[in-house]
């Protein structure tokens, strides 16, 4: 654009006394500047403000000329905006969400208590993150969900990259034997009635269940939640996650990412368990109450649900561990609440009712005075 042309610009501009139209003027013509008359992006800003000083707050003016930058990029993005962003479509996608809540099994704990806090379960394209030490029986907890879950009709796919698909399928017959480690692997040896009966029982529970081992990427998880149209996915745990960085934090923000736009595009349920940071380790050794999993909080951020899992001393002397399961997170309702939840050992299966505890506190005040002293 010309010395001439920029007058002639300022001038349409002057003849117009709507603050909003004169925006679009600037846009329209940065863009036929750039696009048609080949101009130099910045030469053609720098011509544009200077034909509307004056006539157009700076940064009504500075706005409109990144707009019609991206215009001149992106033609459609206006109408992508106006589709993603509308009333109507927000409203389409809540009826479908509701209707798919309703033709699909939610998941629940199976543990009164907890489940009475989640009024309706967890539904279709939210996440429950499960969160503990080291043999603070996660796993244990989540097969305990999922076996419930293929029970009741549902259909879920376990991402084991903590253990090997053999051991998990010898704690789910553990479950159904309702015996130790040692014990199953003697029903297998043996060939006993017990094991044929639990064979049986497992083959059932097979229907709704699918278990791939690990070492697994992105990629392939993302085809194989694909391939078996799973309603729920469970991974166990979220930073052994292949090729997704080179700390925990940079898996836990990639796997983040992608649980992300999975459960949004298909609607899937995800279940992540954590191990517990040793930041948390040593905040809960000293009585604090924080249960954060390894790489930092972006899924805290992400979840819906989160639920800390930590052992306690026991009540009576050489009695077993307690494990108390607080929901730290909970969209549904309140948070922050505990229960003492009741594995069955040595099957590692839960009962199904819980205890509501409470931490014991010894508040003490934060600043002492120094009594006789002055300053």
């Amino acid at each position: 654009m010309s010395e001439s042309g920029a007058a002639a610009f300022r001038e349409d501009l002057s003849a117009i006394n709507d603050d909003e139209l004169r925006a679009s003027m600037i846009e329209a013509k940065y863009s036929l500047l750039v696009k048609n008359e080949r101009k130099v992006p910045k030469e053609a800003a720098r011509m544009l403000i200077q034909s509307a000083k004056g006539l157009l707050p700076s940064h009504k003016i500075r706005r409109a000329i990144s707009r019609g930058a991206l215009l001149a990029q992106k033609p459609d993005a206006e109408r992508r905006f106006m589709a993603e962003s509308g009333g109507e479509r927000r409203r389409a996608e809540l009826e479908e969400v509701i209707r798919r809540r309703h033709t699909l099994e939610p998941v629940t704990f199976g543990i009164d208590g907890l489940d009475d806090l989640i009024p309706g379960g967890i539904t279709a394209g939210e996440i429950l993150h499960i969160v503990g030490g080291e043999g603070g029986l996660k796993t244990s907890l989540l097969l305990h969900i999922l076996c419930g879950y293929a029970g009741k009709g549902g259909h879920s796919l376990f991402f084991s990259l903590d253990m090997t698909p053999e051991m998990i399928e010898l704690r789910l017959l553990m479950r159904v034997l309702n015996c130790d480690r040692t014990r199953a692997m003697e029903h297998i040896r043996d060939g006993t009635d017990e094991y044929r009966r639990a064979q049986a029982v497992r083959e059932k529970q097979d229907i709704g269940l699918c278990v791939m081992g690990g070492p697994l990427g992105l990629a392939r998880m993302r085809e194989a939640v694909l391939m078996s149209g799973a309603d729920v996915a469970a991974i166990d745990y979220v930073t052994l996650v292949e090729g997704c960085g080179n700390s925990e934090l940079e898996t836990a923000r990639e796997v983040t990412r992608a649980v992300r736009e999975w459960r949004r595009a298909w609607g899937v349920t995800f279940i992540l368990l954590s191990q517990m940071s040793r930041e948390s380790k040593r905040d809960a050794a000293k009585g604090g109450n924080g249960g954060h999993g390894i790489g930092g909080s972006s899924l805290e951020q992400l979840v819906d649900y989160e639920v800390e899992l930590m052992r306690d001393e026991p009540l009576i002397q050489r009695g077993k561990p307690r494990l108390i399961a607080t929901l730290r997170k909970n969209r549904s309702g309140p948070c922050g609440v505990s229960f003492e939840i009741f594995p069955c050992f040595p099957s590692l299966e839960f009962m199904g009712h819980a205890e509501r505890v409470e931490r014991e506190r010894k508040s003490k005040p934060l600043f002492q005075s120094f009594l006789g002293c002055h300053v």
